[in-house]
């Protein structure tokens, strides 16, 4: 086998090993939380109509990923997107803390969270 095509292969073997590895460097930073959000139709423009106590219309589930953790403090923060308009929890609120153990799942209805929506705990841009 030419050495220049020796020299080729490894070189090529070496960015392959180095490519693997910062892969696997990436996805090695995963939240140690998972959080998902389930809005319900009918859809409607008030955020009220989402934090109603009679409203099920609104679901957060929280799940600690870490089995060994227990008694996790959490804290969360809410972002809204669309063309134009950008709604968030304003950087300065921190709401009530829940806790979470590892491997249990907390649900939170839409009232549960009603705090988080108060036009005083968001900042509102292109409204």
């Amino acid at each position: 086998m030419p050495t220049h095509f020796r020299s080729a292969i490894s070189s090529t073997a070496i960015w392959l090993i180095c490519l693997v590895w910062a892969m696997t460097a990436a996805q090695a930073q995963i939240s140690p939380v998972d959080a998902r959000l389930q809005v319900q139709p009918p859809y409607s423009i008030f955020l009220s109509d989402y934090t109603s106590p009679a409203s099920d219309r609104l679901r957060l589930s929280l799940m600690l990923l870490d089995l060994t953790k227990s008694g996790l403090e959490v804290g969360l923060r809410f972002k809204l997107e669309a063309p134009g308009i950008r709604m968030a929890t304003a950087p300065d609120y921190h709401g009530v803390p829940f806790y979470l153990d590892g491997g249990q799942q907390l649900m939170l209805e839409g009232h549960e969270l009603a705090e988080y929506f108060l036009p005083q705990h968001m900042v509102f841009q292109g409204m």
